[in-house]
């Protein structure tokens, strides 16, 4: 047995601080430092001990303590959500939050933001809060943290389901100073614009189809040929047999050569594309057969598939592979300023910059840079999350996940072979 690291006996002086690199220098509290558990993500080995502290590593030898939790508290359970966001339970139902790769962390309950929150859903008569309730327990689905809460109203009580809307706990938790400023003769309320971005927005995605390694094909139910238009039984029973057939297809599409278009789908058809008019004719006159009719075009393999301006969940990069997107940010009002010497760049009068949370760099490289956009007042950063070229491994970047490729299904196009 290799000991990897020792919990130091008593919590770490932080005061004043966010976090404090644990280096064995530091000062001490009186208090013990009383280690409960630990929380393992297995896509960045970030490695978290927790009890009446919190401590989290990289390699699981260098820690770093992080001062905002209370040591008066004492964490019960924490909940992953493998995808950078972080839920923390304390024995005393207290619910925290910690955004993985920063330091800071956010009291949601009680807070001033759950107090507003609870107060519109009462407002709207939800039936999913009530004046005595008690936590069962936190979990996270689908990158969601949901809450299964105990209710009692009067003489019933019930258990919900109910999702924690954690963006606006966290923004009405940053509203809290509102100022009066006079306009003429009558008083308005004002707030603080926290974001000094209009417009954030990801671009310059490369098509999914190549990093995701997921084929997507296009299945149209049939057409059903009667006067009200709703589908019976027939025509359900024929779309299932067609997906699953499909499905298949997919599955079972393991030749030594690939058929002449590279489609499962195009053996469905290659007997009776000739007769489509025909197929059709009968559809437009309502004389198909069982009163449905099959499109033979509705159902094929998708290949030109778009970003739609979002990352992909999971990125299988090949050795030495590479994936490249950009991040782009309008800024509000005058957010640039040009250097005192002459000919000097124009600047970002707030530091803007853009990290990527690296697990091992020797496994993992990343590069970032940034261009400024002065006509348009904005600021471009490109990023290209990459592998090593003797990497075999996994990693999670910017919320999607960087994993080595499945096998390859492999086909040889023996007609295109044959033109050379």
């Amino acid at each position: 047995m290799t000991i990897l690291y020792t919990v130091p006996l008593f919590i770490p002086d932080a005061r004043g601080l966010e976090f404090l690199m644990i280096l064995g220098t530091e000062s001490y509290t009186n208090t013990p430092m009383i280690p409960k558990g630990l929380s393992f993500n297995l896509y960045n080995n970030l490695l978290f001990i927790w009890g009446n502290f919190l401590l989290q590593s990289y390699n699981a030898e260098n820690f770093i303590y992080l001062a905002d939790f209370p040591k008066e508290s004492s964490i019960k359970y924490m909940v992953n959500s493998f995808r950078g966001d972080v839920a923390i339970v304390t024995e005393t139902e207290e619910i925290w939050y910690l955004l993985e790769g920063t330091y800071h962390l956010y009291r949601i309950f009680p807070s001033h933001g759950w107090d507003i929150h609870v107060s519109l859903q009462v407002m709207k008569q939800s039936s999913l809060y009530a004046s005595k309730e008690t936590m069962v327990t936190l979990f996270y689905e689908e990158n969601k943290l949901y809450q299964l809460v105990y209710l009692t109203h009067g003489k019933q009580d019930q258990l919900v389901k109910r999702l924690v809307p954690m963006e606006k706990l966290l923004m009405y938790e940053q509203h809290k100073q509102i100022h009066t400023v006079h306009d003429g003769s009558h008083p308005t309320l004002s707030f603080s614009n926290l974001c000094p971005f209009e417009v954030m927005r990801l671009g310059n995605l490369p098509n999914p189809q190549a990093y995701t390694r997921q084929e997507r094909y296009l299945a149209r139910p049939p057409m059903v040929l009667n006067p009200s238009g709703f589908h019976s039984e027939n025509s359900l029973a024929v779309y299932q047999g067609l997906v699953y057939y499909l499905l298949r297809l997919h599955s079972k599409y393991h030749k030594p050569y690939a058929d002449p278009v590279h489609d499962p789908t195009w053996r469905w058809w290659k007997n009776k594309k000739q007769d489509e008019d025909y197929y059709f004719y009968l559809a437009s006159n309502w004389l198909s057969a069982g009163g449905v009719h099959i499109d033979m075009g509705s159902y094929e393999k998708i290949y030109d598939l778009k970003s739609h301006f979002g990352l992909p969940e999971r990125i299988f990069l090949d050795k030495g592979g590479e994936y490249h997107f950009s991040i782009f940010l309008t800024a509000r009002g005058y957010s640039f300023e040009m250097g005192t010497d002459i000919g000097s760049a124009f600047k970002v009068q707030s530091k803007v910059s853009v990290g990527v949370v690296l697990a091992d760099p020797s496994c993992t490289e990343s590069l970032i840079k940034q261009k400024v956009l002065v006509k348009r007042n904005s600021v471009l950063f490109l990023v290209r999350p990459g592998e090593e070229p003797w990497y075999k491994g996994g990693r999670r970047v910017n919320g999607a996940a960087l994993v080595p490729p499945p096998t390859p299904r492999v086909g040889s196009d023996a007609p295109l072979s044959l033109s050379y």
